[in-house]
């Protein structure tokens, strides 16, 4: 009997959701990272279990079968070989390292390390380099192969000796270019105190040996501070950088009239040693120069009559205008006048001496090569003589050479007296 339309879609429906149901389970099933491994798999792509010594798990999550393993590893046997689980690229081998072969010494632990034949040789757990093997043996950085049969230790690392320049005499070891074997007897082909020593590559000063080339300086004093040492020393020395003058050593290019000068000189005319405030790389050529015979730094002083002259630049015209010290301010005068002369002073209030000075117009106290005392000039250059400067002697610094200076002055006007400081000239 045929059954309704409508009870036949029910019954459709029905199945097409149980069909469903048992395919989500089964999904939720398969991706379940429930699935445990033995001991000896891993885990593929959250549900595979895979065997790495003879498997691997690519990046899609698939277990693939090796070429070939080796340990725990894949491998490709074209391009790789294995040696007691250990992988090396085709045509090494494996040596297993327990000793520097440079230095000899041991290693605190052996270990497994591929090499190539064809360019280095592993005998006794040394691994060294194939040009370093003497009579089966490995040699260190300072060995060489004598007679293709001895092992002979030398001064400097292996590769500044040529091919048999280290020989055997009578079973000892010698280098044939500072000695020579006569009747199984060594002797030196040349002498400097006893030592042996080649000719072609050295000289000998008075026993002092030094390279061909190199000149000997005695040396006393500490070229760069000029100190004398405790002792002097006999010092090896190449002239084309470097000189010997009066027991100092120094660099050709601080040589000023045949002399050495130290960190802090400057030559300056090729002629005179100036001492200098900083190390000499920091002045140029030619900015220390002399006024008179006295050193001055050009930057920041000048000449001016013979006398050297600390200055400032006027900006407009770049021409020094004073003299660039510190004034210091004096205490005030105790003198007291009842006569007010303040006015030839173009200034007439103050406090101090140094407020009576007028810059770059009154005289200045101008020194030879910064020293304590120096002369009053005006700012032409003129000298006392010529201008009849109030300080006829030595001066410290410009206020010493001020036309005006700065006293107490009383004035009294009835019975109200009044008491200030004014400019005043002498």
């Amino acid at each position: 009997m045929a059954l309704p339309t409508d009870r036949k879609k029910h019954m459709i429906l029905c199945i097409c959701v149980i069909f469903l149901i048992a395919w989500k389970v089964e999904g939720q099933t398969t991706n379940s990272p429930s699935i445990s491994c033995s001991k000896s798999q891993l885990l593929c792509g959250g549900n595979l279990c895979y065997d790495p010594t003879t498997q691997y798990c690519s990046a899609l999550g698939t277990v693939i079968q090796c070429i070939a393993a080796c340990g725990n590893q894949c491998y490709n046997p074209a391009t790789q070989q294995c040696f007691n689980g250990t992988l090396c690229y085709a045509g090494q081998q494996l040596c297993n390292v327990k000793y520097d072969a440079v230095y000899g010494t041991p290693y605190t632990s052996s270990s497994p390390v591929c090499y190539d034949p064809n360019s280095q040789s592993c005998i006794n757990n040394f691994l060294c380099i194939s040009t370093q093997i003497c009579n089966g043996r490995c040699m260190g950085i300072r060995q060489v192969c004598a007679d293709n049969t001895t092992i002979c230790n030398v001064t400097n690392n292996y590769p500044a000796y040529q091919p048999n320049q280290i020989k055997l005499c009578n079973g000892v070891c010698y280098d044939s270019t500072i000695q020579q074997c006569k009747n199984n007897i060594l002797s030196c082909l040349n002498t400097c105190a006893g030592v042996c020593f080649n000719s072609s590559t050295q000289q000998c000063f008075n026993g002092t040996l030094c390279y061909a080339g190199q000149q000997l300086c005695n040396v006393k004093y500490d070229a760069v501070y000029g100190t004398p040492y405790t002792s002097s020393s006999p010092v090896c020395y190449d002239p084309n950088s470097q000189s010997c003058i009066n027991n100092f050593l120094c660099i050709s290019t601080q040589i000023c009239n045949g002399r050495c000068m130290g960190i802090r000189q400057v030559c300056a005319a090729n002629t005179t040693i100036c001492n200098v405030t900083n190390n000499y790389p920091a002045y140029q050529p030619n900015q220390i120069k002399l006024c008179n015979g006295v050193c001055y730094d050009s930057t920041t002083q000048k000449c001016v009559g013979g006398y050297v002259v600390n200055c400032i630049l006027d900006p407009s015209t770049q021409q020094c205008i004073n003299q660039s010290t510190t004034t210091t301010t004096t205490a005030p005068s105790s003198t007291t006048t009842s006569s007010n002369s303040s006015g030839s002073c173009p200034i007439t209030d103050c406090t101090a001496d140094a407020d009576c000075c007028v810059s770059g117009k009154e005289y200045q106290c101008f020194k030879h090569n910064n020293e304590v005392s120096g002369y009053c000039l005006n700012p032409t250059g003129q000298s006392i003589s010529t201008q009849g400067c109030p300080t006829q002697g030595s001066c410290t610094n410009d206020i010493d050479c001020c036309k005006c200076k700065c006293v107490t002055v009383t004035k009294t006007n009835g019975n109200v007296v009044t008491t200030k400081r004014q400019c005043v000239s002498p």
